[in-house]
């Protein structure tokens, strides 16, 4: 990924300090000549000290942390780059996270370089600093004494090094020092002086001596609030992203930092769609960790109103309630609009008036605006009283007056509601109830075959309680996978998955109130699947990935996506050949991954009884209604498994491999063979050697592709008409050429 500024790196800061003792400073700070930065060659594999020489440090030599809970701890602090600070006293390191600190006061007397008053054993455990006196070291011991007096021995190999008594050590710029301090002031002048270049490389420098640099670039950053200069504000953003990475090391966890190692630089560096669409990855996959992240990014005005809107969302998502009032509180316009629609949408009353607002604004440009709040209102109120946002500003007014009489009635009534859904008390109205009970009602219909019938009552369940999402999906989903399966008139089968694809498309646009992420994740796939239906491959491509980011297990999703670059690869557009060439790679890699979801998929799912669980929401692969026990669930695991194997060797064929093709065919037919899960092993066998007969028929072996032609043709499926068309011309072939033989 691309980015607009140099990429920050992480860890140690010992170049510049490193540099500096070496004597290689002169005017310009070290990290801004042109020489690579890091510590010398030589000293590049050995391990560096990173702890103070040793001495009796009062508390006047040390630094102060002051924490958030109004306490105060003294000790060397480390800046290790991440979340956290470490911070060391007589050999012992804690470590404290960012979010815990107030403020830090540094001991500005330290040196890079000090000469040893003892001697020093440091041990290999936590790198632990013993001040002693050696008195006697071999190749299996290191015996010592104690500052208290006491003697002891340490084993060779519990020691990772030695220093003796008036050895001059170099301070790692893990820690604060005067020279670093020095460092620090020419690398913000580098970049008020906006020298090109240097400046960037000033900005990398800051940003990775972390809270050592936070005090000074806060002071110059306030010296230019009031700048209005192109320059001065050049210089305000680079200050600015320093301060922006510190605040994202407040928020970000550890786990986070592991999954993505690059996620301060890419939070910050990144353009606006690469920020969004880690954040979508980000926020599902982390859910209760992703809280603190997405609440710091509503709050800072300076970010994309895009990704403050998306944060608002996924609060929303996350049912984080009392976060967003706190936010929906502190903002102004068009936040506090868009964590009013959250809350609303979360069954949360209270900002049904920043609504009502809404609807009184004027102006043909602020259509949108209106029919949203409209949109709302009426979805989690069940109220209308006749607004439509296009109307004329006298008619708006009528109903306006309306609304805002119904709520002075209801306010009670609605607020005690919020506070019962603020306290986690689960409130499900009367009309839910009874959508509920014909949804599921629909779905016994459509586990009996029964279709129209299934229809009727989501028809019914929808009109019940246009808020309940599940019905919406289920009725969308019944339209384009069953009912228009088996309609023979191509206008109303066409008609059907439109209308389907309608539904589904304003689901995704703006999900219904109480949609948790699982749903939302099948929203985006029965979105895709349509669009795949009505040939928008592209598309539907993208829904897939969204379902995939909103359930990394979806086997189904990353077979979409798979058959998605496919289909893009091998249809009608104007790509080049490299560029189907990499769609068809997509597609290969989206098999391979599938077949690993699926084999370990098998191993986590029980054998179990229908009656045991009627619903199966939580196995890891999604299912049609007609799944009703594991045994089902299995087999159908099974033999997509298996029919992989030929959607592997299409790419592979066209890939012009077929070795690779017949090797994918050949082990699909011997896991058909073993398998113990799938019945019907005839029509999956027929498919394989169709399939095998076609890859060997453009190899050039035909004796072998009328074997397998033949084998189908006679045992598996007479009906198959590429293995009957392939039998009698290869036959003819084969006579002809046998013929040609004979006479010569």
């Amino acid at each position: 990924m691309e980015r607009e500024a140099l990429a920050v790196q992480q860890g140690s800061f010992s170049f510049a300090i490193c540099l500096l003792v070496l004597g290689l400073g002169g005017n310009d700070p070290t990290w801004a000549q042109d020489e690579p930065v890091g510590p010398p060659a030589e000293q590049a594999t050995e391990k560096k000290p990173n702890k103070a020489p040793a001495g009796r440090n009062s508390i006047a030599t040390l630094d102060k942390v002051y924490l958030s809970d109004g306490s105060i701890q003294h000790g060397k602090v480390a800046e290790r780059g991440g979340n956290t600070i470490s911070l060391e006293y007589r050999g012992a390191a804690k470590r404290i996270p960012k979010a815990l600190v107030d403020k830090i006061v540094f001991y500005e007397g330290r040196r890079s370089q000090q000469k040893l008053d003892t001697d020093l054993v440091i041990l290999k455990v936590n790198e632990h600093r013993v001040p002693c006196k050696i008195l006697k070291e071999s190749g299996v011991e290191v015996r010592v004494a104690l500052a208290s007096g006491a003697k002891t021995t340490y084993r060779r190999d519990q020691v990772l090094r030695l220093h003796y008594r008036n050895e001059v050590l170099s301070s790692s710029s893990d820690y604060y020092t005067a020279d670093l301090a020095q460092e620090m002031d020419k690398a913000i002048r580098f970049i008020v002086n906006g020298e090109e270049g240097r400046s960037a490389q000033a900005e990398k420098f800051l940003v990775q001596c972390g809270v050592f640099a936070l005090g000074k670039v806060q002071r110059s950053l306030g010296s230019f609030k009031a700048a209005g200069e192109p320059e001065k504000k050049k210089i305000q953003s680079s200050f600015a992203r320093i301060l922006h990475i510190h605040q994202l090391k407040k928020v970000v966890t550890d786990s986070m930092e592991t999954w993505e190692p690059r996620i301060y630089e890419e939070l910050t560096y990144g353009g606006l769609e690469a920020r969004e669409s880690l954040l979508k990855v980000l926020y599902p996959k982390f859910t209760d960790e992703s809280v603190p992240l997405a609440k710091y990014i509503i709050s800072n005005e300076q970010e994309d109103v895009r990704l403050r809107a998306l944060s608002v969302e996924i609060l929303r998502r996350l049912n984080c309630n009392k976060a967003l009032l706190e936010i929906y509180n502190d903002s102004s316009r068009e936040l506090k609009l868009v964590s009013s629609v959250a809350l609303v949408r979360n069954r949360i009353f209270f900002p049904i008036p920043t609504l009502l607002e809404a609807l009184d604004v004027g102006g043909e440009g602020n259509f949108k605006m209106r029919a949203l709040a409209a949109g709302v209102l009426r979805d989690s109120t069940r109220q209308n009283f006749g607004f439509k946002a296009e109307g004329t500003p006298e008619a708006r007014a009528k109903a306006i007056a309306k609304w805002r009489q119904w709520w002075e009635e209801n306010t009670q009534q609605y607020r005690a509601r919020s506070l019962l859904v603020l306290n986690n008390r689960a409130i499900e109205t009367d009309a839910r109830k009874e959508s509920r009970e014909f949804w599921l009602k629909a779905h016994q219909f459509w586990t009996a075959g029964r279709f129209d019938r299934a229809g009727t009552y989501l028809r019914e369940a929808r009109r019940k309680d246009p808020s309940f999402l599940k019905a919406h999906v289920s009725y969308a989903t019944l339209l384009y996978s069953e009912l228009s399966q088996v309609e023979e008139i191509a206008e109303r089968k066409a008609a059907m998955i439109a209308e389907a694809g309608q539904i589904l498309k304003g689901l995704v646009d703006s999900a219904l109130p109480e949609a948790a992420e699982q749903d939302l994740h099948w929203v985006h796939f029965e979105y895709g699947n349509v669009l795949r239906l009505q040939g928008k491959h592209k598309e539907a491509l993208r829904q897939y990935e969204n379902s995939l980011g909103l359930d990394p297990s979806s086997i189904a999703s990353v077979l979409g996506i798979a058959d998605s670059h496919w289909a893009v690869a091998t249809g009608r557009n104007e790509l080049s050949k490299v560029e189907r060439k990499l769609e068809m790679q997509s597609a290969l890699e989206g098999y391979s991954l599938a077949e690993k979801k699926i084999a370990e998929s098998m191993g986590n799912i029980q054998v179990m009884s229908a009656g045991d669980i009627p619903q199966f929401d939580t196995l890891p692969f999604e299912r049609r209604a007609h799944n009703r026990n594991a045994l089902a669930v299995r087999e159908e695991l099974e033999e997509k498994g298996i029919r992989l194997s030929i959607k592997k060797a299409r790419v592979y064929r066209l890939q012009e491999d077929p070795k690779k093709a017949v090797v994918a065919l050949r082990q699909g037919l011997e896991t058909l063979n073993a398998s113990a899960e799938v019945k019907d092993k005839k029509a999956i066998e027929a498919d394989l050697r169709a399939m095998l007969g076609v890859v060997y028929e453009s190899m050039g072996q035909e004796v072998l592709a009328v074997k397998e032609y033949l084998k189908v043709v006679k045992d598996l499926d007479r009906t198959n008409q590429v293995c009957r068309r392939g039998y009698e011309r290869l036959r003819k072939r084969l006579q002809k050429k046998q013929a040609t033989a004979s006479r010569g």
